[in-house]
């Protein structure tokens, strides 16, 4: 069904057709993004976005030194390489591979590096079970139509 008016037009989607534009809008857009907001997130920190509340305040996450931690749609993974300073086991992910250019480049200068993976936030590439917890700190969840799978 298509809902229109003057102004608007709007299709359902589907998770394949979201995929496609989700990726194209942050490769394109990475390089801006990054020189917008890689300062405020900085290279090593875990901001909760958009708010600017820093986990190192927080502690949402509790204790994480030893746990297997999985951040979804890390962006330049600067909270993935926070997460392991603070002795986490992490794996970052992200759909879009010029995000995850940002996150290498960051590794680089900032001496910490976690491992990068390129994947989709409603596929997630893992078995139930092999993390001990999985975040966002802004990631996927705007980006999907339905968050809760």
């Amino acid at each position: 069904m298509i809902e229109e008016d003057a102004r608007v037009a709007r299709h359902p989607v589907t998770d394949a057709e979201a995929r496609r534009a989700n990726r194209g809008w942050w490769d394109g857009d990475a390089d801006n993004y990054q020189a917008e907001h890689g300062a405020f997130l900085g290279e090593v920190d875990f901001v909760w976005c958009p708010e600017g509340l820093r986990e190192a305040d927080a502690r949402l996450l509790g204790d994480v030194a030893g746990r297997r931690v999985l951040e979804v749609g890390c962006g330049a993974a600067s909270a993935a390489r926070w997460l392991a300073k603070e002795g986490a086991d992490t794996v970052a992910m992200d759909l879009s591979a010029g995000m995850l250019r940002h996150a290498v480049a960051a590794a680089e200068a900032s001496g910490v590096r976690v491992p990068l993976l390129q994947a989709d936030g409603l596929a997630l590439p893992f078995r139930d079970g092999v993390f001990d917890v999985a975040c966002t700190a802004f990631g996927a969840v705007p980006f999907v139509a339905d968050s809760g799978p």
